[in-house]
């Protein structure tokens, strides 16, 4: 019978591409491991976590729309700054992307790309998405004249 050799080359088939699907996710596995160990993937998703779950984005959206956006650039400037001076790379060069770029230029990219995540975790919140995990109580402003 042809369908039976037929259905076992079929299922040999499909094992063997089960079978390397599951080395490429170890591999995958393996190499997050790596970069945990390097602790890049942990301060990474430590500023997820906290950027997503521990600020209020009602309350922090209406702080930048108020003028904080200025001090949050400023913090920013100030980060890549001190950043620069402090940890140059080998080299004096970084290779971003495949670019060669200087100090500044590639911890200004660094920052920039932190802010972004930054936004990122803000708009998940802001749309909803984790509504169930962040809700936070409301405190009540006193009175402007309870404090006369």
């Amino acid at each position: 019978m042809p369908t039976d050799a037929f259905e076992d080359e079929l299922m040999q088939a499909f094992f063997d591409s089960l079978i390397n699907f599951l080395f490429a996710g170890w591999n995958v596995v393996l190499e997050l491991f790596q970069l945990l160990g390097d602790g890049v993937l942990l301060g990474l998703l430590a500023w997820i976590v906290f950027w997503t779950f521990a600020v209020n984005w009602v309350k922090f959206r209406e702080m930048l729309l108020n003028g904080g956006c200025v001090a949050l650039l400023l913090i920013g400037l100030g980060a890549v700054l001190v950043w620069a001076n402090i940890a140059p790379p080998a080299g004096g060069q970084h290779n971003l992307l495949g670019l060669e770029v200087s100090n500044y230029i590639g911890k200004t990219m660094y920052v920039t790309a932190l802010y972004c995540i930054m936004f990122l975790c803000g708009s998940v919140q802001l749309s909803g998405f984790c509504a169930g995990c962040c809700q936070f109580e409301e405190d009540e402003a006193e009175s402007h004249a309870a404090s006369h």
